[in-house]
C-alpha cells in the first residue's frame, strides 16, 4: 500500500497493482483520480484547530478557524482582541466593509460581526458557506454549497438571488459595478453588483473551481481543464488562454503578469498580454491561492507545508519557512511583516527574511481532516506509459475514447472504461478500484 497526495493536500492510502504480463512497460508516473464528488474537498472538513484563509485590515488579522471559531489577532502583538462561535466550521476569508465584518460559516449562515466581536445578524442559505465573501457598496455577496449566490444589504436583507448548475466553491471578485466567480458547472460568470442579472457566461472545458483575479478589465482565471484563461471583463470574450496540462486554481496580476497556481504542484508566471509562459517554479504538493506580491517578491504557502519567496521577474527561489501542516491561506503583509495560516492551528508572523517572530495557537490543536465518508465516488489508481497520441494509435479507439485509458496530463487521470484493464491492450496495466 502506497500513500499519495491528493490535490487538497490530504494524503489518502491509494492502493494498486501491475499486471505482469505487460512486460514492456516503462512506467512514467503514479497517478489517481478521485472522480468528481458532488461536493468539494474544502466542503467537507472535520473539526479541528486547522486555519484556511486569513485576511488583515487596520492592523488586526481576522481569520476563521476548523473549532468554529472566527478570531481577530492584533497583528504586532499576537494577542487575541476577541473570538466569536459561528456555530460551523470557517475555511473563508472574513471581510471588513461597512465598519463590519463578514463571515460564512459550515452552518449555511453567512454573519455580520461588529468590529468588537458582537454577532449583529446572521442570512442563511441553503447549503454551507466555504469560501470568500466580497463586498462593494453596501451590498455584500456570498456564494454557497446551494450553487447560488446572494446579494445582501448592510441589515441582512435579500437583494437578489443568481443561480447556477454546480457549486460556488471560491472567491468572488468585484470590478466596476460587477461580480466574477467560477461554478463546478463549469462556467465562469459575470453578474451585476446591484440586481444579480446575469452579462455573461464562459464556458471552460471542467470545473471552473478558481480564485481568479481582475485587471483593468481583463478577467484572468483558472480551470480544472488544465488553462489559465484571459476574458474581457465586458463582454466575456476569450483574449487568450494558456494550456498549463493540469488544473489551474488560484490567479493573480502584478505588474504585467499574471501568476496561476496548478493542480502539478507548479506557479506559473505569464505575460498578461498574450499568456506567453514566463517561468515556472515547481514544488513539492498542490497549490491552492495565487502569490501576493510585495516589494518584487512573490509569496505563497503550499501543501507541503511550506511558504516560498520567489523572485516575482524570475522566479529565483529565495527562501522558504516550514511549518506542521498544509498551507492553503494567503500570505499577507502588514509593515514589514508577513502573515499566513496553517493546517497545524497556527497564525504565524515572519519577517522578509522568512525568520519567525510570532505565532498563535487556535483553540484545538488536532489538525482538520477531510471527512472521506463524504465522496460519492470511487478512488482509481492506474500506472501508465503513454500519451493520449500514443493510446490513440495503440487500441484503435477515437480521441473522446483514447483519453479514457487514462491520461497523463492533468495531473490526474480519468478512467471511464471499466473493461479497459482486461482488454488486452499494450502498454496498459490494469487499474484497481477500493
Amino acid at each position: 500500500m502506497q500513500r499519495y497526495e491528493n490535490d487538497s493536500g490530504i494524503s489518502p492510502s491509494v492502493g494498486f497493482s501491475i499486471d505482469n504480463s505487460f512486460g514492456d512497460i516503462e512506467i512514467d508516473a503514479i497517478l489517481y483520480d478521485i472522480k468528481e464528488a458532488n461536493t468539494s474537498v474544502t466542503m467537507m472538513l472535520n473539526e479541528g484547530g486547522s486555519i484556511v484563509s486569513i485576511s488583515l485590515h487596520d492592523g488586526t488579522v481576522y481569520f476563521g478557524a476548523c473549532d468554529h471559531n472566527l478570531y481577530a489577532v492584533d497583528a504586532a502583538s499576537g494577542n487575541e482582541k476577541w473570538r466569536a462561535d459561528l456555530g460551523g466550521i470557517i475555511t473563508g476569508s472574513p471581510i471588513v466593509h461597512d465598519n463590519k465584518i463578514f463571515a460564512g460559516s459550515y452552518d449555511t449562515k453567512l454573519y455580520a460581526i461588529s468590529m468588537d466581536g458582537e454577532k449583529l445578524w446572521t442570512f442563511k442559505t441553503n447549503g454551507r458557506i466555504c469560501h470568500s465573501i466580497a463586498a462593494f457598496d453596501g451590498v455584500v455577496c456570498v456564494g454557497s454549497q446551494d450553487k447560488c449566490v446572494y446579494g445582501i444589504d448592510m441589515e441582512g436583507r435579500l437583494i437578489w438571488k443568481f443561480s447556477t448548475m454546480g457549486e460556488i466553491m471560491d472567491d468572488i471578485v468585484i470590478s466596476e459595478g460587477r461580480l466574477f466567480f467560477g461554478s463546478f458547472d463549469h462556467n465562469i460568470y459575470c453578474i451585476e453588483l446591484k440586481t444579480g442579472t446575469l452579462v455573461w457566461k464562459f464556458r471552460t472545458g471542467n470545473i471552473a473551481s478558481t480564485h481568479p483575479c481582475c485587471h483593468d478589465g481583463i478577467v484572468y482565471a483558472g480551470s480544472h481543464d488544465g488553462c489559465l484563461y484571459a476574458i474581457e471583463a465586458a463582454t466575456g470574450k476569450l483574449l487568450w488562454k494558456h494550456a498549463a496540462n493540469s488544473a489551474v486554481r488560484g490567479c493573480t496580476f502584478h505588474d504585467g503578469m499574471v501568476y496561476g497556481m496548478t493542480r502539478d504542484n507548479a506557479v506559473l508566471a505569464l505575460r498578461a498580454d498574450d499568456g506567453k509562459l514566463l517561468w515556472r517554479f515547481t514544488t513539492n504538493n498542490f497549490l491552492r491561492r495565487g502569490p501576493e506580491v510585495y516589494g518584487g517578491i512573490a509569496y505563497f504557502g503550499c501543501s507541503d507545508h511550506n511558504v516560498y519567496a520567489l523572485d516575482a521577474k524570475t522566479g529565483e527561489f529565495l527562501w522558504k519557512f516550514s511549518t506542521g501542516a498544509y498551507i492553503t491561506s494567503k500570505v499577507l503583509m502588514s509593515g514589514n511583516m508577513l502573515y499566513f495560516g496553517s493546517f497545524d492551528c497556527n497564525l504565524y508572523c515572519v519577517d522578509l527574511s522568512g525568520k519567525l517572530i510570532l505565532k498563535f495557537r487556535t483553540s484545538m490543536s488536532n489538525v482538520a481532516t477531510v471527512d472521506m465518508a463524504l465522496f460519492e465516488s470511487k478512488k482509481t489508481a492506474v500506472l501508465t506509459s503513454t500519451s493520449i497520441e500514443d493510446r490513440k494509435i495503440e487500441t484503435g479507439v477515437p480521441d473522446e475514447e483514447a483519453r479514457d485509458y487514462g491520461s497523463l496530463s492533468g495531473g490526474y487521470v480519468s478512467v471511464g472504461k471499466a473493461d479497459y484493464a482486461s482488454s488486452g491492450k499494450r502498454n496498459y496495466v490494469k487499474k484497481r478500484e477500493f
